[in-house]
Parts: C-alpha cells; sequence; structure tokens
C-alpha cells in the first residue's frame, strides 16, 4: 500500500491462504503463512517464500516448510523462522517448530534448537534470539523454558534467561536492555510475579521490572517507539492504574500508564508496526479511528 494515501500498489504476489508473517531485507520481502501457492506467476512455495519487492514474483528460494509458519526475522544472510513445521529447508530436514534458514539458497543450517511445541513469536538482539510460544522445552541440548526461552544465535543452545511464564506468549519485543513479552500469562519472571498479559523483563536476568499495565485479556503485538510501548490484542482495559482502551493503546515505557492516544477499535488487533510518527494496526476490526472511520 502508498503509504501517502493507502492506494495499492501493482504489486499483488496472490498468496492462495493465509499470510501471517512479513520480513522486509533489501530488494526482498520474506513471507510466512499457511499458503501453497503464490507470486505474481504463482509457484510452488510450501507456507513460506521469498517475494521480489518490485514486482511480486517469488524467487527460488524455497525452504518447503511442512505446516505453517507463524513468524520471521531475518539478520546477516539467515532467515530465522517459527512455527507448527516439523521439518524445513531446500533439502529438508527436521526441525521441529524453529530453524535458521540461509539467504541465498534456503537450506537450513545447523542451528537447531528444537522446541517442543509450536513457536509464536521470534525477535533478535545482537547474538540472541528470544523465542516465545507454546513450548516447555527448547535448545540444541533441549532443557526446560516455560513458553519463553533465549538462545545463542551460534549454537542454538538455551541460555541461562529463564523468566518462566505461566502460559503462551504470543509476542515479543526487545528494545535496550528490557524484553517486551505478550500473551496469554499471568505470571512471569525468573523469579515469577503477577503480570497479566503483558510485562517489562530484564534481558540480563529474566526478572520481571516494576512496569505492569495489567491488561485484562490477551495482548497479540507490540511495538516500541521511543518512550512508546504499543499494544495490540483482546483486552479492554489496561494500563498501570487501567483504564479503557479497547484491543490497542499505547503505554509510558517509563511507568506502564496508558496515554491519551485511543483509536479505540471495533475488534480484536493481531499486528503493529511503526514508522516514524505513524502506527500502522491490522486485526480483526471494521472501525478505528479517535473519530470512528471504516477500516477493514
Amino acid at each position: 500500500l502508498n503509504a501517502a494515501d493507502g492506494q495499492a500498489t501493482a504489486w499483488n504476489p496472490g498468496a492462495n491462504d493465509t499470510v501471517k508473517t512479513l520480513a522486509v531485507s533489501g530488494s526482498t520481502v520474506y513471507v510466512g503463512g499457511d499458503f501453497t501457492l503464490i507470486g505474481a506467476t504463482p509457484m510452488t512455495r510450501n507456507s513460506l517464500a521469498a517475494l521480489n519487492a518490485a514486482d511480486g514474483t517469488a524467487t527460488s528460494w524455497a525452504p518447503n516448510a511442512n505446516s505453517d509458519v507463524n513468524t520471521l526475522a531475518v539478520s546477516g544472510g539467515i532467515v530465522y523462522v517459527g512455527g507448527y513445521f516439523t521439518s524445513i529447508g531446500a533439502t529438508p530436514v527436521t526441525r521441529n517448530h524453529i530453524a535458521a534458514l540461509n539467504m541465498a539458497d534456503g537450506e537450513a543450517t545447523a542451528w537447531a534448537p528444537n522446541a517442543n511445541s509450536t513457536v509464536f513469536t521470534l525477535a533478535l538482539s545482537g547474538s540472541t534470539v528470544y523465542v516465545g510460544g507454546q513450548f516447555t522445552l527448547i535448545g540444541a541440548t533441549p532443557v526446560t523454558r516455560n513458553y519463553l526461552a533465549a538462545l545463542n544465535a551460534t549454537d542454538g543452545t538455551t541460555t541461562a534467561w529463564a523468566p518462566n511464564a505461566s502460559y503462551f506468549v504470543h509476542t515479543l519485543a526487545v528494545s535496550g536492555a528490557t524484553v517486551y513479552a505478550g500473551g496469554e500469562f499471568t505470571s512471569i519472571g525468573a523469579t515469577p510475579v503477577t503480570r497479566n498479559y503483558l510485562a517489562a523483563l530484564n534481558a540480563a536476568d529474566g526478572a520481571a521490572t516494576a512496569w505492569a499495565p495489567n491488561a485484562n485479556g490477551t495482548v497479540d503485538t507490540l511495538a516500541v517507539s521511543g518512550n512508546m510501548v504499543y499494544v495490540g490484542g483482546a483486552f479492554s482495559l489496561i494500563g498501570a492504574s487501567p483504564v479503557t482502551r479497547n484491543y490497542l493503546a499505547a503505554l509510558n515505557a517509563s511507568d506502564g500508564t496508558a496515554t491519551a492516544w485511543n483509536p479505540n477499535p471495533s475488534a480484536t488487533v493481531r499486528v503493529l508496526a511503526v514508522s516514524d510518527t505513524t502506527v500502522y494496526a491490522g486485526g480483526h476490526f471494521t472501525l478505528i479511528g479517535a473519530t470512528f472511520v471504516t477500516r477493514n
């Protein structure tokens, strides 16, 4: 879409089923979901593809996941992916729910953290890959990590960081020395404390910070910009002193209070992205804005 006026450009890759995640690197758009055909001229690509940002054609990159891809992150010639799959790669190999793929040829690298259940979200920071989902075991040598873990980007081993969420983690964002997590949990932290659906964790030791916005429903997406944490999900109350915010809110990173920013969408927000002074939002809503306008 044109950022100036919202018009759809000529770019039309035409996936034949749901797209769940996107990541852009240079002139390539990496796409994950549960499609089997994609591209301006449709090509077989099972749940994962690389598209030309100029014309929407599918490149030759074809890692051929055997089930849905939920999340993507790109760094240093590697595409990290998480989802429901158990095999992946241009030459398929076993990779349970999480894998690292070469950008050049789509082959799976030796990195194999082997989660025991679905990965919903990935976030990269330096040499660490933060992972959230439904798993309780993860790592090149599997160790117990309840729904949230930090992995070494070099060898896939699990670090000592263990925030021990009480239930599924849907979304992660890293800002400096803080890892923000959202999902279905009600307690979290190296020494667990009550945090309803949303928390800020120390990147050093996994302890929950004092930041406690206390959402009253699931958090599905996070985006951090400056001193603001934008949050989307299924909640209707949020903030250190809870106020009504339906499905979407802006929180102070310093104290967790909700700002006056209140777009008030009509249904759940599933994805957010921030660019300069604009917040892009997607989900199940049909009305959104401080003054309601229809946005399907």
